[in-house]
């Protein structure tokens, strides 16, 4: 589904009326009706308090209103700006209201008042302000929201909460916004809807498409979108009955170190949940023996012993076994006749690491390998030598911000997965200039980066070098606001690759099973005393719903 900017919302508006003949008071006729039905099923018949603007969005206020009153709602209409400057077919609207099942009433000059009719109301209808708001809010709409919010009565939103920047720019927590139960948006969700502030309230979003012609809220033109949870069930990479481990895809991991085993560990398992049928991990030591303890389905490899502090260069020399000649159809990686492996270029048999990417379909590097100099070589060694999907992160990350080596080495094929610190590396700027504008830098990291992208934190964005489309992930509760979630997405998205989904189709499916689960556990315990792996735990039984949604289709 898009997302819309006020500006190509009025767009679409104009183009249905215009152009394409849809007389306007049909679209308000349509999106009143829908506007009353969500309160009949929000609320059971009692007083509704419709709050109505000037504008369309108090038209769609006055249709819903005598909706509700032919329902059997009791029904208080206060034209919040007068009815003076009424025009088109907000006027048509409101001279439809039928005055003898609904009262009009002024706007009282108390505001001890107003609260009073608020907070005796079984809901409230906010239809004041719609997309084309000017912000900060102005007396007396400013007022009201205030007395709005101060009620506790449930509101009912009309297209979007009056005081709520449909852009998202205005985010500041000094401007009033009208906090809804329930808001009921027409045509396209809003961008600012899906900001953190738009999330906390806007409550639940429904989105009614009011006889827009589907070619307008499907324009390629239109470069943001939400996904559904019927289509991240479309992207499922298929699991045939007659299949085995060879058949599901192998990813290798390489990272931990002395002192920070666990995101290896959390890594891995995000790798097993994914459905991958193989997992290796490479890493030092120490994190052998707290993985071994932990990780059975796992296959272990342990780096050499100069590796106990920290994840530096792909081998030592040390390990003697044989390989076929040639990778085969992945290529790269051969011994070249004088026997030096393509990988380390040291001149002799291959490496244990060396071995496990030869027959690798992915490749995470990221979880706790540290920042040193040597680490930095293993990257500069591995990211061009291994031509399948890479998975790169944190530490990684921090490495190519700062080495202009490495950026050149970074490839569409591969997937980077910044939290808001982290893409303010990548980016040269500071993180509220990230958070500020959280679509536009995940468009310009994919773009100046040449890779895939997914900007981790609330509402997560992914966007690809290849697309202008920017993708939001509606799924994910506060059980991931902690550490290791980004360890448990990366193992996904490194298992997902494995299995064969392009890199947009796996990250994009990955961040969302990864939040569905923090959800799905949310409703059973409390999120702030769980742990990452809890959210691992529910990984079965997210894909379990995406997998009755495909079955459903």
């Amino acid at each position: 589904m898009k997302v819309v900017t006020a500006e190509q919302m009025r767009r679409i508006d104009r183009v249905a009326i215009e152009e394409r003949g849809i007389p306007g008071i049909d679209l308000m006729e349509a999106a009143g009706g829908r506007l009353a039905v969500a309160v009949m099923d929000h609320v059971e018949p009692g007083l509704v308090v419709v709050l109505a603007g000037g504008g369309n969005n108090g038209g769609d206020g006055f249709v819903a209103a005598r909706h509700l009153a032919q329902a059997g709602y009791t029904v208080v209409v206060i034209p919040v700006l007068g009815t003076d400057n009424l025009r088109g077919d907000a006027a048509l609207a409101w001279e439809r209201l039928p005055r003898d099942r609904v009262q009009v009433r002024e706007l009282p000059g108390d505001d001890a008042a107003l609260r009073d009719l608020l907070a005796d109301a079984d809901a409230i209808v906010d239809a004041m302000l719609g997309t084309g708001a000017r912000l900060p809010l102005r007396p007396p709409v400013d007022a009201i929201v205030r007395a709005i919010n101060a009620s506790g009565t449930p509101v009912v939103a009309a297209d979007i909460p009056t005081g709520l920047d449909a852009d998202g720019g205005v985010q500041s927590q000094d401007y009033p916004i009208v906090h809804a139960a329930l808001t009921v948006t027409f045509g396209l969700p809003k961008v600012g809807m899906l900001s953190a502030r738009g999330v906390a309230v806007c409550g639940h979003v429904r989105v009614e498409s009011i006889n827009f012609p589907r070619d307008l809220l499907e324009d390629e033109s239109l470069s943001r979108e939400t996904v559904t949870l019927e289509e991240v069930a479309r992207l499922l990479p298929p699991r045939p009955a007659s299949g085995h481990k060879g058949t599901f895809g192998s990813v290798v991991i390489c990272g931990g170190s002395r002192f920070l085993p666990g995101a290896a560990i959390i890594a891995s398992i995000g790798a097993m949940r994914s459905g991958a049928g193989m997992v290796r991990l490479h890493a030092p030591a120490p994190v052998m023996v707290a993985a071994s303890c932990q990780l059975p389905e796992v296959m272990l490899s342990a780096a050499g012993a100069q590796f106990d502090e920290h994840l530096g260069v792909i081998c030592d020399g040390s390990a003697k076994h044989e390989r076929p000649a040639s990778r085969g159809e992945r290529g790269g990686g051969d011994l070249t006749a004088q026997g030096e492996c393509a990988y380390c270029q040291t001149g002799r048999e291959t490496c244990d690491l060396c071995a496990l990417l030869e027959s690798a379909d992915a490749l995470l590097v990221r979880p706790g390998i540290g920042l040193h100099e040597d680490t930095a070589a293993f990257l500069a060694q591995v990211l061009p030598a291994f031509d399948g999907p890479i998975v790169i992160d944190a530490d990684a990350l921090k490495l190519l911000a700062s080495s202009a080596e490495l950026r050149s080495m970074i490839r569409p094929h591969m997937v980077l997965t910044p939290h808001p610190g982290e893409m303010a590396r990548l980016l040269g700027c500071d993180i509220p200039a990230v958070q500020a504008d959280r679509w536009g830098a995940v468009r310009h990291c994919a773009d100046e980066w040449n890779a895939t992208v997914v900007l981790k934190g609330y509402s997560p964005l992914v966007a690809t070098p290849e697309s202008p489309v920017i993708t939001h992930i509606p799924a994910g509760s506060t059980a991931l606001s902690k550490g290791g979630s980004g360890d448990l997405l990366a193992g996904l998205i490194g298992g997902l690759l494995a299995q064969g989904l392009p890199p947009r189709q796996a990250v994009v499916f990955a961040t969302f099973v990864g939040g569905l689960a923090s959800d799905l556990l949310a409703r059973d315990r409390s999120p702030r005393a769980t742990l990452i792996r809890d959210v691992a735990d529910f990984l079965p039984a997210a894909f379990r719903q995406l997998e009755n949604a495909q079955r459903a289709r």
